[in-house]
């Protein structure tokens, strides 16, 4: 790939500067060869002017003579200049012998004229000069474009492949470590490059990837690990009751109980799939807030009265004081799995008789419920490890699985909130989830 990237990289590159170079050499060859032969011609009329003016003059043929010959002799603007004095088409003077002849020839000279007026005789200065010099220098040029622009751009696409091989080595190492990537190892990470460019940045960013990937199926093996330990005790109990019940001809009233009892393990092995389901779909997404604004307090009051009916027959007295201003926004029903289970772990956890207290208040663009009861509380060292799927501790909900403290924490944080939980002073614990304000 990254060959044909750097292939790619030179071509665009050719493509663009190769017609760039030939027409800006056209253009040099083209205004090089035209001043060239423009000067030659300014300066031969400039000399032809001024020999015209210094006729004017009445002069003697042999003082002509010798003014032509030093003309003819200057070498300033190159050799084989051609200097004639004509009066009509008599030649007045000329050097070297013959140079009028040439000029009336022409061919590859370059010729200018001056003229005097006719009362001075009405003499014609004719100067020509052969443009070789001129077309060397032309030539020379072109050689120079048609050698040097080829090589130079030869040059320069050697140059532009090795900073592109330098530049994409990173990317060749990245292709070659992302290649021995597999679910059986994760821990391999890309060589970082050290720099702050494009290419560190993709490194980084897929070091980044790798890092989240790892996690998600250390979060998958770990799912899959512990759903595969909790299930097997019921699911073996469930068909030790039913391989029991099977061994020997028994009652209606002894098959009805062993249905009861299955009927509950099953609805058991239901609720803790449902929980597992809940979990694999929460745990590892970004935190999202839906469109939807819901009332905290609506939400806490129908769980209290929801839950009165049990608190009554323990004799336990729940309370509510929840803002009723309070709105925050996410998905109903995941809300109120989040505080059914933070209340339902309360419920179980406070002693007979006892209180419940719910809260609910706004504190810096946060909603925080409270759920606080009057039990034992949690040891400080299990404050944080209750919220581990499966613990033995106060994780629990009314099916006894360990994942409810786990799963509302998921919810709350799905929302861009958390959960915590703490002991409180008096006894008790305390579990508070703080939620982003709509």
């Amino acid at each position: 790939m990254t060959h044909t990237l750097r292939l790619r990289l030179i071509l665009s590159m050719l493509a663009l500067l190769v017609p760039t170079v030939v027409i800006a050499g056209w253009l040099l060859l083209e205004v090089f060869g035209n001043r060239l032969l423009r000067d030659l011609d300014v300066a031969l009329e400039e000399e032809a002017t001024t020999v015209a003016a210094l006729l004017a003059d009445p002069a003697s043929a042999d003082n002509v003579a010798a003014l032509v010959a030093r003309i003819a002799d200057e070498t300033d603007l190159g050799p084989g200049k051609q200097v004639a004095v004509l009066q009509g088409e008599r030649v007045v003077a000329e050097a070297p012998p013959g140079a009028a002849a040439v000029i009336r020839r022409g061919g590859d000279l370059r010729i200018a004229r001056g003229v005097t007026a006719p009362a001075e005789g009405g003499l014609t200065v004719a100067i020509g000069m052969p443009a070789t010099a001129a077309l060397h220098a032309y030539w020379r040029l072109r050689a120079i474009l048609v050698i040097g622009v080829p090589l130079g751009l030869l040059l320069l696409v050697a140059g532009v492949w090795m900073l592109a091989s330098h530049a994409l080595r990173p990317l060749e190492d990245a292709a070659d470590a992302i290649e021995r990537v597999g679910v059986d190892d994760l821990s391999l990470r890309l060589p970082a490059t050290g720099g702050a460019d494009e290419i560190g940045r993709i490194v980084t960013a897929l070091n980044r990837m790798l890092d989240r990937l790892s996690s998600a199926v250390a979060q998958m093996q770990r799912l899959t690990a512990d759903a595969a330990h909790e299930l097997r005790t019921p699911i073996a109990v469930l068909r030790t009751g039913l391989e029991v019940t099977l061994g020997r001809e028994r009652s209606a009233p002894e098959y009805r109980a062993a249905l009861t009892d299955a009927l509950q393990d099953t609805e058991h092995l239901a609720r803790l799939a449902e929980d597992l389901l809940t979990l694999a779909r929460l745990e590892g997404l970004p935190p999202r807030l839906a469109a939807t604004a819901i009332s905290l307090g609506e939400i806490l009051q129908e769980l209290a009265d929801a839950y009165q009916p049990l608190a009554e027959r323990r004799g336990l007295r729940v309370t509510v004081d929840a803002d009723p201003s309070l709105n925050v926004r996410g998905t109903a029903a995941e809300l109120y799995r989040l505080f059914a289970n933070l209340l339902d772990n309360a419920l179980r956890h406070a002693p007979d008789a006892g209180n419940v207290a719910v809260a609910a208040a706004g504190h810096d663009g946060c909603a925080e419920v409270s759920i606080a009861d009057d039990g034992a509380g949690i040891s400080a060292d299990d404050l944080e490890r209750v919220f581990d799927r499966f613990f033995s501790g106060r994780n629990e909900t009314g099916n006894g699985a360990g994942l409810g403290l786990n799963i509302a924490r998921a919810i709350a944080r799905a929302h861009g909130g958390d959960v915590r939980l703490a002991n409180r002073t008096g006894g008790g614990c305390v579990a508070t989830a703080s939620l982003p304000l709509a």
